[in-house]
């Protein structure tokens, strides 16, 4: 694995960012905003044919995996990463390698992941409804109760410790890189949805969480139609990540277009 560290490197690895954003949208955005950043690492395969982000304590990997380079990501899958994304072609074939008979140590590292795929949708027109809540843009001294709320949600809470993902919110909404919004109920946040990244006209949402005991209220729906119809207006394209069937068929249903597969990988 060859590490990221100049500028012809560099232009390689945008070449095959460039071959698909939509399957590798942070990864993307994380290169061109934050390049070379104290929490952020890149590399390329050997071969060329690949390439990984490291982002704090997760790793993104864009390209192409196949038999004959996988091998390379032994090294990296020993640091135990607490999650790793690419396109769903590319987590199967990882997890089809090291799930072959051979090395036991090979066997014991498969044992460490669980596996999810999704789906990338861009969304389309999402209808605001009239209703009475007040959203408000979150602060720094929120962060603590919006990483609580994210990680109650079963779908978000294998993906991040509750202090790097509270660390993350802070470092994205200091940077400009994101924002967040919120609905509370005396003093309380209830809900919450986000920007996790922005870079030219490219938004990609995440977060979107309604505390268990408020959601006969529609709070999910109005939160994720307040920011996509703000963003939209601001020209962007905006992107989400799903996995729920059920959030899949939603999402159709008003519109959006899915253009990609991902996988995730998650330490167990």
């Amino acid at each position: 694995m060859i590490k990221v560290d100049d500028y012809k490197l560099a232009e390689q690895l945008n070449m095959i960012l460039s071959q698909n954003i939509v399957e590798n949208l942070y990864f993307y955005i994380n290169f061109n905003k934050y390049g070379y950043h104290m929490n952020t690492e890149f590399f390329i395969s050997e071969d060329g044919k690949y390439a990984i982000n490291r982002y704090h304590n997760s790793i993104s990997i864009a390209g192409d995996i196949n038999e004959s380079n996988v091998y390379e990501l032994y090294e990296i899958l020993k640091n135990n990463y607490q999650m790793i994304s690419s396109s769903k072609k590319n987590i199967q074939t990882i997890m089809e390698y090291f799930n072959l008979n051979g090395a036991s140590e090979r066997n014991d590292l498969n044992k460490k992941y669980k596996v999810k795929y999704g789906q990338v949708y861009l969304f389309g027109n999402y209808k605001q409804m009239e209703h009475n809540e007040v959203i408000e843009i979150a602060g720094v001294e929120d962060m603590d109760s919006i990483a609580e709320l994210i990680l109650s949600a079963e779908n978000f809470s294998s993906n991040y410790g509750i202090n790097s993902l509270k660390n993350q919110l802070i470092e994205r909404l200091n940077d400009k890189f994101a924002r967040n919004f919120i609905i509370r109920d005396e003093g309380k946040i209830i809900a919450h949805i986000a920007t996790y990244a922005e870079y030219k006209n490219i938004a990609v949402t995440s977060g979107l969480v309604v505390d268990k005991n408020y959601q006969n209220r529609m709070l999910g729906y109005i939160l994720e139609a307040y920011l996509v119809q703000n963003l939209q207006n601001e020209n962007f394209n905006v992107y989400t990540q799903v996995i729920a069937r059920k959030r899949q068929k939603f999402l159709s249903a008003i519109g959006s277009k899915m253009l990609a597969e991902y996988g995730k990988m998650t330490l167990v």
